[in-house]
This record gives C-alpha cells, structure tokens and sequence, in this order.
C-alpha cells in the first residue's frame, strides 16, 4: 500500500484504502500472522516495526516519468523479492501491481490483488495506455482478487474475467456519539473525482444549515480547485474550511456531524462513512451508494445524482438534527453486523493461506 506512510511515520495525506490497509495489517499480525507492509517513506520517518506489523520503506516515485520510473520500479522489485514473503497483497490500481507480481513469481510466492474503488475496473481513466495495459495484464495472473462490494465483484468479473471474493471493509468500533449535531461534514482529497464543487454549491442551496470541509490535498497540485475553495471562503459564510489533521482528530467532528456528505463520482467504500455510521451519524450520498447500501439499509440519503434532491435532503436532515435516535440505531447496528474486525480479519486469513497453496 504505497502511500499509507503517513499512518505508521511518514508525513502527507492519505485516504480510506490505506487506513483500510494498516488496520488489516495490524488485525493480521495480532491474530499470529507474520505481517509486513510496504508503503512510500524515508526510511529515517518510518519505524521498523508497527505493533508487530514488519514495515518496509519504498522509495518515492519520481516527478518525471521515462527512465526515473523505471529506476523506481527497480528499487520496489526489489524491495519486494528481499521480503521473502509467501503472499503479497497489493492495493494500488497501477504498473506497480504488476512489479510485485514479477517479484512474487520470482520467489514463488502467491499474489493477491485488493480492490480499493470501482474505477479500478476502468483503469484507463487513471492511467497512460502502457501503465493500464500492465495492470490489466498482471490483474488477470493473480491468484486471488479481493474487492469490497458486490459491484466490484460484478466489474471485476465482466471487465477482466475473474470471479472475485468479497470482503467487506473494516470498521473500528466505535461509541455512539453524545454530541449534538451541529454541521454537515465532507472529508476527501482535492481531486477532481470527489466532486468538492458538489458540496460548495449543496452549501449555496441550504443557507440556513452549516457546513464543515476538510480538503487534504492529492499528489499533485490542482490550481482550478484551490481557487475554488478560496472563493468558496469569501462567499459563503455558513461554510467553515479546516485544515487537514491526524485522523485520530477527525473522530470529535464526526461525531457532531448532522450528516457525512459523500458527492464523488466513483467509490470503493469510503471510509468516513463506516466511521460515522459506527457513531450513529448518517451518510448523504449525492451520486454513487456503493451496493446501494445507503438506501437499502436507512444509513442516510441517495441524491441519485439530482442536486435538487440532494438539497431536499439536508434540509430534511438539517431540521430533524436534533432527534436522529433511531437513524443512529440503524447505523450503528449495520456496521457491527457487516463489518466486524475480527469476520473480516478470519476471511483474508482464508484468502491468504490459499494464495499461499497457489
């Protein structure tokens, strides 16, 4: 898991997948398993060890491509081949999937690749042709394919002919919240995907409800959506822009939010979501209810992509923000039931001792 770095010492931002990753990682090491992780660091930033997860220091990919990503891929070959490991996990819709599986061969070990979004079904829209071609390559070699939901199994097995298992994500449990809502909240990357234009102009629609955002900025800069934010400061005073923190500080504003607001075009499962539900705050989801779980299991509201009915539906949630009891029974009985640690920790140790059979 490339970027997860900064969860275990590193500095910069990450997201869900790689939260979802280290909590894996540490889930499997205390269940006995002997554990390591490779993610993108200086060596001096990261621990040799994370409570009895073996970290590995991958060096960080270069800014220019040609030659330097082929000395990148290099270092991470061999990173990999000196891990000695039965089975590698990757988690990262790249070439780089298909650098691990040469080094996996090499040492005769299994291969599993872990689906982290749907877009990794349609890889060319995240990758040059070349890059794309690899990974669709390497993808279809693997021994297992893991993804989150049923609509990635159902992608994985029309787009490249494989028929995954599914896994759930993992939620850390969580104490049902005490504190009063007070504002929406969105939480993602400043890429274009996650649609922070969609958030802004729901902040326009509902003028009388307040609304926080945390913007955390992606491997490259995006001008277009920094002014936009900027602007989004001078105009609309019922939006309150925080800086990026730890994740281990986003928990009190979960907690005191009315609603986590999901607007991106394309999702795996996003993680703040499983974080508020296992606090009893529901989801509005403005274009794409993963499984449609939202709808189907009362977790929040389905906008269907209709920035009207999203509206509609924070100033339903806005106005019945201080009852939200049985919405919050809801949320938090779901995720004790589907994404349970320890279910989800027995089935990737089944996952793994049969890659390491392959």
């Amino acid at each position: 898991m490339p970027w997860a770095g900064p969860l275990i010492g590193g500095t910069g931002a990450t997201g869900g997948a790689e939260v979802q990753v280290v909590m894996l990682a540490r889930g499997l090491a205390a269940r006995g398993m002997k554990v390591a992780i490779a993610v993108i660091g200086a060596r001096r930033l990261l621990p040799r060890e994370l409570d009895g997860v073996r970290v590995i220091a991958l060096p960080r990919p270069p800014r220019i491509r040609g030659l330097a990503g082929l000395v990148q891929d290099t270092a991470t070959f061999v990173s990999l081949l000196r891990a000695r490991s039965r089975v590698v996990v990757v988690r990262n819709a790249s070439r780089g999937l298909a650098v691990a599986a040469l080094a996996a061969r090499l040492r005769r070990a299994g291969i599993v690749y872990s689906s982290a979004n749907v877009v990794d079904f349609d890889i060319e829209r995240l990758d040059y042709d070349y890059n794309a071609r690899l990974f669709r390559r390497a993808f279809r070699a693997v021994d297992e394919v893991v993804v989150q939901t049923e609509e990635q199994a159902a992608l994985s097995r029309e787009r490249f002919g494989r028929d995954p298992i599914v896994i759930r994500s993992i939620a850390e449990p969580g104490e049902p919240r005490a504190a009063t809502p007070d504002a929406f909240l969105w939480i993602g990357r400043l890429v274009p995907y996650k649609r922070l234009d969609v958030y802004l102009d729901l902040a326009a629609d509902v003028p009388e409800a307040r609304f926080r955002l945390i913007a955390v900025p992606g491997h490259e800069r995006r001008p277009e959506l920094e002014e936009r934010l900027e602007r989004a400061r001078a105009e609309l005073p019922n939006v309150e822009i925080l800086e990026p923190r730890p994740r281990s500080e986003l928990a009190q504003l979960v907690e005191r939010a009315v609603a986590v607001v999901g607007t991106g075009a394309y999702e795996g499962m996003p993680n703040v979501f499983l974080e508020a539900w296992s606090r009893g705050v529901p989801a509005l989801v403005f274009q794409h209810d993963p499984d449609g779980i939202v709808e189907r299991h009362g977790l929040g509201g389905f906008a269907a992509g209709s920035r009207e009915r999203l509206a509609e539906l924070a100033r339903a949630y806005w106005a019945s923000r201080a009852d939200q009891s049985a919405l919050a029974a809801r949320c938090v009985d779901y995720v004790r039931r589907e994404h349970d640690i320890a279910a989800v920790g027995e089935a990737w140790r089944r996952v793994i001792e049969t890659a390491a059979r392959s």
